[in-house]
């Protein structure tokens, strides 16, 4: 997760959840947690797949409405990261522009084109430089699960990093949500 990402969330108090990404090869997985409180869960997910591009997002509810309903353009190819600056992330502000909902503390982590690439809430893009990551306030658990668990399928190492944020976070709980690309 990025320093931003992290600063972020924790300066406003509003750090929740966790959403994890992994590439293998061409495929992509995203996954995140079920949490929305220290005592509630949420029934929707919050990781989505359009088209060839997974969504997960980390905030406030209302932010992350904004993000699963976002409309925006369709990856055809090219450089993931400048289809994430130039055409997700444009759409992302231009979304909470029109809906006045405020994007503070929201983390956003887009697998697009064999790429992982993650939004703060003033819209900042940034692309971690390895094959996984995570955001939320589970984060630094999972990513040092998913270090140490890098022997393992795709699948039971998102399985079992969000079960080590969840032990060792208590705004991070399951049912977990697994998309793939």
């Amino acid at each position: 997760m990025g320093w931003c990402l992290a600063w972020s969330a924790w300066r406003r108090g509003w750090a929740i959840t966790v959403i994890l990404g992994i590439l293998d090869g061409p495929r992509m997985l995203l996954a995140g947690d079920s949490a929305v409180g220290s005592s509630s869960t949420c029934a929707e997910p919050k990781v989505w797949r359009r088209g060839n591009v997974l969504v997960g997002a980390a905030g406030g509810c209302r932010a992350c409405n904004v993000v699963e309903a976002l409309q925006f353009a369709t990856y055809t190819g090219g450089d993931p990261y400048h289809f994430v600056r130039d055409e997700f992330a444009q759409a992302l502000a231009g979304a909470f522009r029109a809906t006045g909902a405020p994007p503070a503390g929201l983390s956003v982590l887009v697998a697009v084109g064999g790429a992982l690439v993650e939004i703060d809430d003033e819209f900042g893009v940034t692309q971690p430089g390895r094959d996984y990551t995570a955001i939320g306030c589970g984060a630094d658990v999972a990513l040092g699960a998913l270090h140490a668990l890098r022997r393992l399928k795709p699948k039971a190492r998102a399985m079992q990093a969000l079960e080590a944020a969840a032990a060792h976070h208590g705004k991070v709980k399951g049912p977990f949500t697994f998309v793939t690309a």
